[in-house]
């Protein structure tokens, strides 16, 4: 909205203003379309690819806006939406091999999104999730925050925690940021590796795998 305002279109998007009829003010008329182009085309960036194939049947600015806005605000198809949403906010786990900044901030965008839906999260409940996300690299600073003093515990708090600990990590690497990540994801399936090395078949009496 704030996007729409600034360029001076808000009005055409969300219906305010119509379009002037073609015969009697051909000028404003062109004026409106490229006007309400410029909406549709602002929208359309700002989906996901996935968006956008559901409003390319609509034929102005503002009936991309009703349709998304009856997907994203609570009406029209809300129970789907915040079914997809919890899912993603709850089956959330944070990898090593990434920075964790981003893959925390989708857990805070994804709280945020389930709040505007009419689902808010606790902020303390959001915390707690940030601390149940943390890779098994990170289960010391995971036991810390979940043995806290629940009174204390904030989205905020757990953030700057866990933003912390990966930075004091990667200064006790002393490699750079790449190399940090690149080692976390060479040490996946080793152990299951060596593990299947050691096992010995009980009909062929080979090492490396069961009968």
């Amino acid at each position: 909205m704030l996007a729409f305002t600034n360029c001076g279109i808000w009005s055409i998007v969300d219906g305010t203003e119509v379009c002037p009829d073609p015969t009697t003010d051909p000028a404003a008329h062109d004026e409106w379309c490229l006007k309400d182009h410029e909406g549709q085309l602002m929208i359309l960036l700002a989906l996901k690819k996935v968006s956008q194939k559901c409003i390319f049947c609509m034929k102005s600015s503002k009936e991309y806006w009703d349709h998304i806005s009856s997907c994203y605000s609570g009406s029209g198809g809300s129970n789907e939406r915040t079914v997809s949403l919890l899912e993603e906010f709850f089956f959330l786990s944070f990898k090593d091999t990434e920075p964790l900044q981003p893959q925390v901030d989708r857990c805070v965008y994804a709280a945020q999104q389930l709040e505007t839906v009419g689902f808010p999260i606790m902020d303390s409940m959001l915390g707690f999730l940030l601390a149940m996300c943390l890779p098994e690299s990170y289960l010391m600073l995971h036991t810390i925050i979940t043995n806290a003093d629940t009174s204390t515990i904030t989205s905020k708090w757990v953030v700057d925690r866990i933003i912390r600990e990966e930075k004091q990590c990667l200064r006790n690497f002393g490699g750079t940021a790449a190399a940090f990540y690149a080692k976390a994801g060479k040490g996946k399936g080793k152990s299951s590796q060596a593990n299947s090395d050691n096992l010995k078949c009980a009909h062929c009496k080979k090492k490396g795998h069961k009968k």
